[in-house]
């Protein structure tokens, strides 16, 4: 198995955190959509274009925004994180992740490896496997699951919670997740589902 194979597997254990999914049942139908500037994001929003990696979306008012790049796996991506306070020490986190894959995988078969690899991360954390929604992302088949378990902040264990999809475009494997304290899942879920929603792909230069 080449690195190239290798990577989309990689980012998924990066983004899961000890959680994950099963095989989708439904199958959505994409709306073919052209890629299109940022439109005007909701109230609280601000919106974020990277002509680099290629997707322009809105983010929460008032989180930070940093680039990650990976040089072995050449994985890139953009994670915004929230501010702190003391009633709520671990940051809310929206992290959007893109792998390149073989060139001979289709998307089908890198949507399908996404789903495995969901289904055994679920197994491994003792977490029911049952069927994954099949959901659209920007006009594109994607799978997403929710996440849970426990992560380190401020020297303490805090009971994570949050949501990851993944999806296939332009020879690339495309993760989108959002975490948080389980305190605030319902906050955490509504970021998420705003942060989808306004999700598009964009040119490269």
């Amino acid at each position: 198995m080449n690195r190239s194979t290798l990577a989309p597997l990689l980012v998924a254990l990066m983004l899961l955190l000890g959680a994950c999914a099963s095989a989708p049942t439904p199958t959505p139908t994409p709306t073919p959509r052209p890629t299109l500037a940022p439109l005007p994001c909701p109230s609280e929003y601000d919106p974020y274009v990277d002509s680099e990696i290629g997707f322009s979306a809105c983010y929460p008012t008032g989180w930070q925004a940093s680039k990650y790049e990976d040089p072995e796996t050449k994985v890139l991506g953009v994670d915004f994180v929230s501010p702190t306070q003391e009633s709520e020490p671990l940051a809310k986190r929206i992290s959007v992740r893109v792998a390149p894959v073989s060139a001979d995988s289709s998307e089908e078969e890198l949507l399908e490896s996404f789903v495995m690899e969901l289904m055994n991360r679920r197994s491994v954390s003792g977490r029911e496997v049952g069927p994954i929604a099949a959901i659209v992302v920007d006009g594109r088949k994607a799978v997403e699951d929710s996440q849970e378990g426990p992560v380190f902040s401020g020297g303490q264990s805090v009971q994570m919670s949050g949501w990851v999809a993944g999806f296939p475009a332009h020879q690339k494997m495309w993760y989108i997740a959002v975490n948080g304290s389980s305190e605030s899942s319902p906050e955490v879920e509504a970021i998420y589902r705003e942060f989808l929603s306004q999700f598009h792909l964009v040119p490269r230069p």
